[in-house]
């Protein structure tokens, strides 16, 4: 999937048309599976961008985990910043965490440090990949985000990315104000992966009779494993992890 630096700026300039001029790109219609629409951006590189390469681009199925690393990474990269969003990104490095910080041009008075775990299963990516989501999100919520980095498996195994988390809660909730959240409250999130993160992080802090957070953002999370269910659900070995490589 490495491209020349002149292909991604040209790449990237091409994701930022509208969503009907990029479907119109990609070979028209919208793409709907299992009752989901594919978004114009992905759909458009799907078709375009991959169309000559991988038959399954972003999958972990016959590739080393160093290359799909690196797949990822670089879609990421080419989907950059919503055009609309005006945010300031800064990397962030301390003592115990290291991460992204996401702050909108306009933040709201009540608005909360939202702390944010990143997809990835635990094994692909890092705060890059949750980047411009949680860019449009900082700017339609006005609220600063901070994405921390955890460790991945399977170097380091769970619970690595569980006190990395922990960590990063505890840091933000020490410096939120300092961070962009005025009345100085946290709020946790994520998506797959880190949503599990947030929600088992709640979880424990109840348990302790530690404070909470204002509230929790938690986006497809997996919950309970011991689901029957799950072994049947359409979405189960769906792409990018079919059940072969898992």
């Amino acid at each position: 999937m490495r491209s020349s630096l002149l292909r991604q700026r040209l790449l990237k300039t091409v994701l930022t048309l509208p969503p009907a001029m990029l479907r119109f790109l990609a070979g028209g219609g919208v793409v709907y599976k299992d009752g989901r629409t594919l978004d114009p951006q992905i759909q458009f590189l799907w078709r375009g961008y991959f169309a000559k390469g991988d038959a399954m681009p972003l999958t972990l199925h016959g590739k080393t985990l160093e290359q799909a690393r690196q797949e990822w990474a670089e879609t990421a990269a080419l989907l950059g910043l919503p055009s609309q969003a005006r945010v300031k990104v800064e990397d962030v490095t301390s003592e115990t965490v290291r991460g992204l910080l996401i702050r909108p041009a306009a933040i709201s008075a009540d608005a909360p440090l939202l702390v944010f775990f990143p997809q990835g299963g635990g094994v692909l990516g890092g705060p890059g990949l949750s980047r411009a989501f949680c860019a449009a999100l900082a700017f339609e919520a006005r609220c600063p985000i901070f994405i921390p980095e955890l460790r991945m498996a399977p170097v380091h195994r769970f619970p690595a990315a569980f006190d990395d988390a922990r960590d990063a809660l505890n840091w933000a909730q020490a410096n939120a104000r300092r961070l962009g959240a005025r009345d100085g409250s946290v709020a946790i999130g994520g998506i797959l992966t880190g949503a599990n993160l947030a929600a088992r992080l709640c979880i424990d802090l109840k348990r302790e009779f530690k404070p909470l957070p204002v509230a929790q953002l938690l986006i497809t999370p997996l919950v309970d494993l011991s689901d029957p269910r799950l072994k049947d659900n359409d979405a189960a070995g769906g792409w990018p992890y079919p059940r072969r490589s898992t």
